[in-house]
């Protein structure tokens, strides 16, 4: 079942298809797939300005800008509220850059609501599935949601890698 507000796959469905890159890894040296868990900073403030229908609006957009960032077979789903998910398939450092790059230029073009031109940034967390990874599909989520919540602890609108944390990054408010 697809989400109804952006017509995106819900997070099961993400889980599922995870499930199933886990059992066929890339056999290509150099390239892995990846989890971005991607979440619109300041959506809160925005619902409370302008309402939640037009926080709605604002999502509907900025999800269809980045469906625009990832190409086929890559896979974007709506986790809740202003979380979504994207699965990257066999792909090195330089494409997760790309796409990273991407959905951060996307958001640079204000969404227009009501003759209100509104800026969404995202804080991006990202984590590598090595080729005998042992972590659940729920494990390898939370480690880039983990990533996630520290990119918009220290202030949002960038990506922060699972990999490259140390347990400090993870402890600090």
């Amino acid at each position: 079942v697809n989400d109804q507000l952006t017509g995106l796959p819900r997070l099961p469905a993400v889980l599922e298809h995870l499930a199933s890159l886990l059992e066929s890894p890339p056999d290509d040296v150099g390239r892995s797939n990846v989890v971005m868990v991607i979440n619109f900073d300041k959506l809160r403030e925005l619902n409370a300005s302008l309402g939640h229908l037009r926080g709605d609006e604002a999502l509907a957009e900025t999800a269809q800008r980045l469906r625009d960032c990832l190409p086929q077979p890559h896979l974007l789903g709506r986790v809740v509220g202003a979380e979504f998910i994207a699965v990257l398939q066999g792909v090195d450092q330089d494409f997760v850059d790309d796409v990273s790059d991407s959905i951060h230029l996307a958001l640079t073009e204000p969404v227009v609501i009501e003759e209100t031109a509104v800026r969404l940034r995202a804080s991006v967390g990202i984590t590598h599935i090595s080729p005998h990874d042992e972590r659940s599909p729920e494990e390898i989520v939370s480690s880039a949601d983990t990533a996630m919540y520290v990119a918009r602890n220290k202030g949002g609108g960038h990506t922060v890698d699972f990999g490259s944390l140390q347990i400090r990054d993870v402890l600090e408010d």
